[in-house]
This record gives structure tokens, C-alpha cells and sequence, in this order.
């Protein structure tokens, strides 16, 4: 066996046909494919960069998953940047890695995202007498103000009001950090959901769904359990043996927020007070996972919180068997004026009502004394869930909590014991809106309504096509902007308060979760509206004035006029800022070419080290040319009647023969029909240099230069001001350039092989704001969508790519690629002024069309 082995290799090494001496051709075409594939890591680059600005704008919301997938891109981009130039220009990737490990250190703490421990008590009891002065300091970091808020509430009205409060105990930030990082659990489900790509509105569900079923098979840390089911023992004997729940309410909130920051509540499972110890801890597993639920998973996102910051407490209280519990408002969210008490009161648990499962009674109280029942809707007229003399003495409780807080108004849930004591188990600041002035509302040029009539849970102005959604599945495909449609208020429909611009209920009331997140949101809401389910159902786009309980056929414009845009959490929030750091380190340009500091060991940003890397691969590649042991001829600069600012490589064949020593090339001496058709559509149309700028479109270009010192404004006339370079052969053809502020890059590949035919453009930056460079690339689309190409947006870029198409056509869509390269030029700067834009675009339009028929075929080329 060895023997033939060995005969094997010596067989195998016979058959390696020697190798053959590397020509300068091989030598070029290596260095060539290198820097093909350079650029496409610059382009990246450059995407990703345009991305990161665009996602700082604040647009939509957006998560740690996509912060750690721009930063990942950046990091891989600009290193790839350094190994390539590596290949073409060796001598200088030492100095830039030293430069890229330094900025990768910085940024990467951004992306762990684990958060200081949080040092504390697992478990904190609230109970009179069992809660010491140490662990009452502790208790504002550990846990939400709605706990301390309970304990003031007993403070100062527990004289008046004995039992005020249920037996009760908290499950710390700090406790439910530690069963979360038990085994590396935390780093589980971060992986888990940057594995799956992050979260977005198709796979939310599926992703809430498995990261709680990772939580609840994950172990409970022994000392943690033994402090929970301690403080269960103490409730059962403040119980006294009498029958009753275990309630659990968690709430994720901001660490260190503001009193602006209402958090978002979860009400955990309903558990018997003295089940095994085996349910009770599932119980509390469950209420966490509930951090992970769709609904927490959106709110976090819309705020901006990460997994860190984003704090998480469980309150655990001894409630009897309660028949009946409720929500009282001190006053109108929507109208502070009415001196009314809204008391709302249902069958169950305070969770009962959260999933459709109960019909809610309304009482307004009148807040003056003798407090009366103004008016009652009971769901069942012949079974009240309450009598007026339970409501009103609920809305007296209610406007005391009110008082000891100072006069701001209150959200109190209460419990309804047996014996008819009242219960307080949450009171917090009320989430207001605030309604327009109805004589602010236009009534001319506004057509008739289609629904009339509703209550306005949120106040608000807005536009957009409306999605009924009754199932997880009509959920998945809700549209971004649409306005949700929905036969209930459930809670269950936060988890697309992110995408929604507005929400339409049949049923629903002013207390529930979802009007208060959308107040808290600033999305319009109008509940209570009949039979918009069937009434809607075809309706297309629509406009919603909650305000006035109003809807209306397409968009209106004098109304939306009125809209105000709905609350943005994340400039100030964890999120963003970790992108914004990132960004600094990221998009910046600190060293400019032809200055004495543009050098390996000057970069500061990463955008520093894939720029410098740029130039000098572009270096490289036309020094080659320039070499003669390389590939004499093959690099050349353009003359067509003068010298231009362009360089054209020869990749094969696509020059005539001509002089070695000769660093030039004629236009009428390339042979590459691609290459005529575009040179064509540039220069058949001479530009007239860049359109007159407004005020506002100057003072952006100011801005982004003094932000940018890339974007100099002093350059804006140069013709161009960077090398702009084609790769040739006979049947194929690729510019890539930077006019003035913006970059283009043209491909087109066209033979006699239909199937084998493509052409690619695209389109990116600018020198103003992001805003006008959105518009212009949106100008550009449309005028390739009328040239017969297919563009698609990203950002401030543009890209179109049309292929299987035959050569004559595919010349004539090239001539106009290269009108657009010209003409496209600082057009960003007139973008706020319509009618200049429409000029434009007329001119533009004009010529292209006149291009599709008039460029010669490929035998005249």
C-alpha cells in the first residue's frame, strides 16, 4: 500500500505541467481583477457610509442589530481596502492596519451592548417595616418610579385609607439581569438575533417567540430563587390564609429616565398565591420573556433602547380572588378642560381586558364634590360590572392620588376586593395629547367623509393606505406608513405602532395600552368608530383627523397641512448615539489628495483609510501603465480635440496600435462601440455648467462643506476635479468617476450573444443635504424609468441595471447613461425649488428620448 502511494504522488507530480513564466500581460491582467475587485469594496464602503447617514436622519426607527450590521460592513469594507491595495501598491499596510486596529478598538465596546452590572439586591419587599433605609435608596435604580410611586401613595394616604396597597415585593433591575446572564443566556439572544438578521416586521414574531422560549428553558439562579420564593412565603402570611393571586406586573423603561419616559407595562400570567414553587417561578420566567414579546420589542425600538439600557422589573403583589378590577384617568388625555373622572371597570384581572377576553363598563365621574356619576355605559345595561357608588368612590381615590402628586394627573389601576375595599396596584403620570383648534380646520376644499364618527384616543393629522389586520399574518405584511384598520384596541397591536401612521378601531376605549402608547407616540388614533372594518375595506389611501373623528377619501391636502410628525425618541436616545459615535469614527474625511497631509499615517477615520487607500490604488493602476517591463500602452490619457481629465485602461484590444512612448490616446483610435456610445451621450449635449442655486440650497451646500471638508465649495466649477478612468476591451466598457460632488459608474457589456448583454449605472453623493440628494436620485429614477430601465433606491443613490438586451438598444441606453453622468451634476442644489425641477426634468427627458433615437448604430460607432 505505501509502495503505491507513493507511486500516486509521483504520478500526480509528473502530471503538473511546469509552470510558465509570467508575460507583463498576466502581470496586468492579475493587477486588474485586483482592482476590480478593490472598487467593489469601495463601493460598499461608500454604501454603507450613504446608509448610515441616512439612518441618523431618523427616517424610521432603528435597533442595535442594524448598528452592529453598519458597523460590521465598515470595519469589513475598509479592511478589505487595506489587503487589496496591499496587492497593487505593497509598502503601506503596516502604518494603515496600526491606524484600523486603533479605530476598531474604539468603536467595537459600542457593539457588545452588555451593560454594567447592576449592583443591588435581587429582591426588594415593599411592605411597611420590611423595607430598610439602605434598600430604599437603592430602590429608584433598581426600579421603575411606578414602584416608588405605590410607596408614596401609602405614605401619604395610608392613615386614610388602611390596605390601601396589596402585600407586595419587586423583583430588581439588577435580579432580572442575573437570571438573564446565567450561563451567558443575554449573549444567546443577541446572537440569536443577529444571526436571524435583526428584527423587522416579517420575522418580529417568530424571533419574540423563540427568544422567550429560550428564557423560559434557561436556568433560574439558585440565590435568586430562593430570595423570590422567600418574599412569596411573607406575602401568603400577610394573606393570612386567604385565598388569592400572585399578580405579577413587569415594566421595561430607560435607566436614568426622565419624566417623560412612561415605559411600557406587561402583566404576567394569573398564578395561585400558593402554587408548587415550580409554577411560581415559570410564572416569573414568563413575565421577563414578556421583555422579549413583540410589543416590548417594538417599543424598544421606537425609543432607541438597547438591551442594556433598556431596564426590567417585576412587582409581585398579594391580591385576593379579585371579581373585578379597573382603570381610573383623572382627567380627559384628550380634553384636560372636562372636569371629569373617567372610571373604566371590567370582569378579571387587570390583564384580562389586554386581550379582548372582557367587555369594559365607563363612568364619568364629576371631580368637583359630591362627586357624581355624570354617565355610565355599562357593555351589559342589565349587569353592571360596578354600581355608581363603587365609581365614585374609586374617582375620589383617584383625585386624592392626584393631590399627593402634586396635581398631575393620574392613571391609577385598582383591584376590587371582596369585601369592597379598593385597591391600588399602579398609579403613574397620564400620557396627554392634545387636540387641535377646531377653528384652525379647514372645511373648503376637503371632501366628504367616509366615517364621521369615533372617539379620538390620540390626536393627529396623517395620510396613508389602510391595512385591516385581523390575524399574526396580516400583521407580518403591514405596510410602513399604513393606517391599521383593527375590530379591537388590543394590546397585542403595539407590536406595529412602529410602522403605523395611524390606527382606526370599531371598539375601544380611552384607558387602554394602545391609546396611551399611541399619545405617547404622537400617532393618531380614532376609536369606537362603527363598522369601519367593512366600511373601509376598499377605501385605498385615506386621511385620518382624529382630531375632528374624521376619515376621508385620499390624501387632503388642506389637512394634512395641520399634521404634526409623530414623537421622535431616538436623537437622544442609547441607540443612536452608539451609531452617531460609530459615524464619527466612520465618515468623516480628515486628509485630502495633493495636500502634504494626505499620508498613510494621518488617517483618523475610517473613511480617512479607504479614501487614502482609493487614491493610491487608482495610482497604482495608472503607474503601471506608465512602467514599461508592465504593460507599455495599456494605460493612456484621453485627447478628443483637447487633453481630457480622463484616463481609459486597456483591458484587451480596445486600442489601435500605437506608439509605446505615447502617453495619450485619440478618441477615434479606441476600438469599443460601448465606449463611443457613452463618450457620445457626454459631449452630444454640452453642459452649461450647474443650475442657478437657491439661497437655502447654497446655505446646505455651506453646511455639508463646513461638515465635510471633502465637499469644498470653492471647487464647484471645476470640470473635474478628480481622475476619471475607463476600463475598455471591444465589446465592454466601465467609467468611473467623481464629478464635482457626486460619484458615478457606468458598465456596459454588449456582443453579438444577446443573453450575455447588460448595462449597469449608478449614482451617489452630493454636495448638499441628505434631504436634496434623496430628491435628486428620485429625479434621476425617474428618468431612467421613462428610458426603459428599472432603478432602485437606496438612500442618496441610485442604481439601474438592464440586461439581455440587443446591441443597437443597448448603445442607445448607454448614450443616455453618459448624458445622465453630465447633466446630473449638482442638481441636489435646486431640489427645493419645484419649478426649476420641473424645467429640468422636461429638458432632460427631452434630450434623453432624442438620444434613444438618434445614436448611431455599431457599425457607425
Amino acid at each position: 500500500m505505501l509502495e503505491w502511494l507513493k507511486a500516486l504522488f509521483r504520478r500526480e507530480k509528473t502530471q503538473v505541467p511546469a509552470a510558465r513564466e509570467r508575460t507583463p500581460d498576466d502581470e496586468f491582467a492579475v493587477k486588474h481583477q485586483t482592482f476590480h475587485l478593490f472598487l467593489t469594496a469601495w463601493n460598499s464602503f461608500q454604501d454603507t457610509l450613504s446608509t448610515i447617514e441616512y439612518t441618523l436622519c431618523c427616517v424610521r426607527p432603528f435597533g442595535m442589530c442594524q448598528v452592529r450590521a453598519l458597523a460590521t460592513s465598515v470595519v469589513t469594507r475598509s479592511f478589505q481596502c487595506i489587503q487589496l491595495l496591499d496587492r497593487l501598491a505593497p509598502g503601506r499596510k503596516a502604518v494603515l492596519r496600526e491606524k484600523f486596529t486603533h479605530l476598531q478598538e474604539v468603536i467595537s465596546p459600542l457593539l457588545e451592548d452588555d451593560g454594567a452590572c447592576l449592583i443591588g439586591p435581587s429582591v426588594i419587599p415593599l411592605d411597611e417595616g420590611a423595607l430598610d433605609e439602605g434598600q430604599r435608596r437603592l430602590l429608584p435604580q433598581l426600579a421603575d418610579r411606578a414602584v416608588s410611586g405605590l410607596l408614596h401613595v401609602r405614605e401619604v394616604l395610608g392613615e386614610e385609607y388602611p390596605g390601601l396597597i396589596p402585600p407586595c415585593f419587586v423583583v430588581t433591575a439588577a435580579g432580572t439581569q442575573r437570571i438573564l446572564r446565567t450561563r451567558g443566556l443575554q449573549e444567546e439572544l443577541s446572537g440569536y438575533v443577529q444571526k436571524a438578521g435583526g428584527i423587522t416586521p416579517r420575522s418580529i414574531y417568530k424571533i419574540s417567540a423563540q427568544l422567550r422560549r429560550m428564557i423560559h428553558e434557561g436556568l433560574m439562579p439558585v440565590a435568586v430563587a430562593q430570595d423570590f420564593l422567600a418574599q412569596v412565603r411573607r406575602l401568603r402570611v400577610a394573606m393570612q390564609g386567604e385565598p388569592g393571586h400572585l399578580l405579577l406586573r413587569g415594566r421595561v423603561w430607560q435607566e436614568g429616565d426622565s419624566e417623560t419616559d412612561h415605559g411600557l407595562v406587561v402583566w404576567g400570567p394569573e398564578v395561585d398565591l400558593y402554587a408548587p414553587d415550580d409554577e411560581l417561578l415559570n410564572a416569573l420566567r414568563h413575565t421577563i420573556s414578556l421583555k422579549y414579546g413583540a410589543q416590548c420589542l417594538m417599543y424598544r425600538r421606537y425609543r432607541g433602547l438597547t438591551d442594556s439600557s433598556a431596564a426590567f422589573c417585576v412587582l409581585c403583589m398579594a391580591v385576593p380572588h379579585a371579581r373585578v378590577s379597573g382603570l381610573a384617568h383623572t382627567m380627559n388625555p384628550m380634553r384636560a378642560t372636562q372636569a371629569i373622572v373617567h372610571v373604566y371597570a371590567w370582569r378579571g384581572l387587570p390583564a384580562a381586558v389586554e386581550q379582548d377576553r372582557v367587555p369594559v363598563d365607563e363612568f364619568h365621574v364629576l371631580r368637583r364634590k359630591p362627586h357624581a356619576v355624570r354617565l355610565s355605559t355599562p357593555a351589559d345595561i342589565g349587569n353592571p360590572v360596578i354600581g355608581d357608588d363603587v365609581a365614585t368612590r374609586i374617582a375620589a381615590l383617584a383625585l386624592a392620588v392626584e393631590e399627593k402628586a402634586g396635581g398631575i394627573p393620574q392613571s391609577m389601576h385598582w383591584i376590587l376586593r371582596p369585601d369592597g375595599q379598593v385597591c391600588i396596584i399602579m398609579a403613574r403620570p397620564m400620557v396627554l395629547g392634545e387636540l387641535l383648534d377646531p377653528e384652525a380646520v379647514p372645511r373648503e376644499d376637503v371632501p366628504a367623509p367616509l366615517l364621521n364618527w369615533g372617539i379620538t384616543a390620540s390626536a393627529g393629522v396623517v395620510s396613508g393606505p389602510v391595512k385591516i389586520v385581523r390575524s399574526e399574518q396580516d400583521a407580518k405584511n403591514f405596510p410602513d406608513g399604513g393606517i391599521l384598520v383593527v375590530a379591537q384596541d388590543s394590546y397585542a397591536w403595539l407590536s406595529l405602532l412602529d410602522r403605523a401612521a395611524g390606527v382606526i378601531t370599531e371598539k375601544g376605549f380611552l384607558g387602554s395600552r394602545l391609546a396611551s402608547v399611541c399619545r405617547e407616540f404622537g400617532k393618531p388614533a380614532l376609536f369606537n368608530v362603527p363598522d369601519c372594518l367593512e366600511k373601509l375595506a376598499d377605501a385605498g389611501t385615506v386621511t385620518l383627523c382624529a382630531d375632528m373623528g374624521m376619515v376621508y377619501p385620499g390624501a387632503v391636502p388642506p389637512l394634512l397641512e395641520l399634521a404634526r410628525p409623530p414623537r421622535d425618541f431616538l436623537p437622544h436616545s442609547p441607540v443612536y448615539q452608539a451609531l452617531q459615535t460609530i459615524a464619527a469614527k466612520a465618515a468623516p474625511l480628515t486628509i485630502m489628495p495633493d495636500t502634504p497631509e494626505f499620508k498613510a499615517a494621518n488617517c483618523q477615520t475610517f473613511h480617512d483609510i479607504a479614501r487614502y487607500s482609493h487614491e493610491k490604488a487608482v495610482s497604482a493602476m495608472f503607474e503601471l501603465g506608465s512602467a514599461r517591463q508592465h504593460a507599455p500602452q495599456r494605460v493612456k490619457q484621453l485627447f478628443d480635440g483637447t487633453l481630457k481629465q480622463f484616463w481609459v485602461i486597456d483591458l484587451e484590444n480596445a486600442f489601435e496600435a500605437a506608439a509605446a512612448s505615447d502617453p495619450t490616446i485619440d478618441v477615434s483610435r479606441i476600438q469599443c462601440p460601448p465606449f463611443h456610445a457613452l463618450w457620445y451621450g457626454m459631449n452630444v449635449h454640452p453642459w452649461q455648467g450647474p443650475p442657478p442655486v437657491d439661497n437655502k440650497g447654497f446655505m446646505s451646500i455651506l453646511y455639508e462643506a463646513t461638515a465635510n471638508p471633502h465637499l469644498d465649495p470653492a471647487t464647484q466649477s471645476a470640470y473635474f476635479s478628480e481622475k476619471n478612468y475607463f476600463l475598455l476591451s471591444r465589446g465592454y466598457c466601465s467609467l468611473y468617476s467623481r464629478f464635482g460632488f457626486h460619484f458615478v459608474s457606468t458598465e456596459g457589456r454588449l456582443g453579438p450573444h444577446k443573453s450575455n448583454n447588460a448595462l449597469v449605472f449608478q449614482l451617489r453623493g452630493g454636495a448638499a443635504n441628505v434631504e436634496r440628494r434623496i430628491m435628486r436620485v428620485r429625479f434621476v429614477a425617474d428618468i431612467l424609468w421613462e428610458c426603459g430601465l428599472e432603478p432602485v433606491l437606496l438612500h442618496d443613490s441610485v442604481r439601474a441595471r438592464v440586461a439581455n438586451i440587443d446591441v443597437d438598444n443597448g448603445l442607445a441606453v448607454l448614450s443616455v447613461l453618459g448624458y445622465l453622468t453630465i447633466h446630473t451634476r449638482q442638481l441636489d442644489m435646486i431640489m427645493a425649488d419645484k419649478r426649476q425641477v420641473l424645467a429640468r426634468k422636461e429638458a432632460m427627458l427631452r434630450d434623453c428620448k432624442e438620444l434613444l433615437l438618434t445614436t448611431p448604430s455599431h457599425e457607425q460607432l
